[in-house]
């Protein structure tokens, strides 16, 4: 069988007994070097989560080749959070658009694009958590204006589900003050947070 790891071929002493042991291990060797896997192909197909563990149990010997595509761990995180910090100007010259659009009493068209926003600030604080996961991070340690990490994705996270409540409940007074006002201020922290994030990821 052939073994590559980012299109270099790799010696392996010792093969186990099963497909999904075997990859385990090679996710277990690149974890090791401070990298992330990026793909998993066997036999030039390549494997989603639900692929892997329909396979796992099969011997070795039923394929030819495995390739494993890896990135470096703080490269991709810090990439991550650039990303995720792309989004937070627009989101919120949008909810700035939509506490206009209350001002003129088109409530109806401003509901529907709250939902956007809303899942714009679910997917930056997910990126967040995986980024903390996977380089193990204590965000109680990034600290920016007297706020830790987790106190700003804290505030951020009630914040939504005020604002969420206050959807449900067609508060439209209460909603244009979240949009115009209240997300600005939270925007400018998480954004903040996010480069205190990058410098430690950087420094480390």
């Amino acid at each position: 069988m052939e073994i590559s790891i980012d299109g270099r071929a790799r010696e392996v002493e010792e093969i186990p007994d099963t497909i999904g042991k075997l990859i385990k291990n090679l996710k277990n060797a690149v974890g090791q070097a401070n990298r992330v896997v990026l793909s998993v192909s066997l036999d030039g197909q390549r494997m989603d989560a639900d692929g892997e563990r329909r396979i796992a149990d099969r011997p070795p010997g039923e394929f030819s080749c495995v390739a494993v595509e890896t990135a470096d761990a703080k490269v991709l995180c810090l990439a991550t959070l650039e990303e995720a910090a792309k989004h937070i100007e627009p989101v919120i010259d949008e909810a700035s658009r939509i506490g206009d659009l209350i001002d003129t009493g088109k409530g109806d068209e401003a509901l529907r694009r709250i939902v956007p926003c809303l899942e714009v600030w679910s997917t930056i604080i997910s990126a967040v958590e995986k980024v903390g996961i996977l380089l193990e991070l204590d965000f109680e340690r990034v600290i920016t204006d007297e706020t830790t990490l987790n106190g700003a994705i804290e505030e951020l996270a009630e914040f939504l589900r005020s604002l969420k409540t206050s959807v449900d409940t067609h508060d439209f007074v209460a909603i244009r003050d979240q949009m115009k006002h209240e997300m600005p201020e939270i925007g400018a922290r998480i954004s903040s947070q996010l480069a205190a994030l990058s410098s430690v990821i950087t420094a480390k």
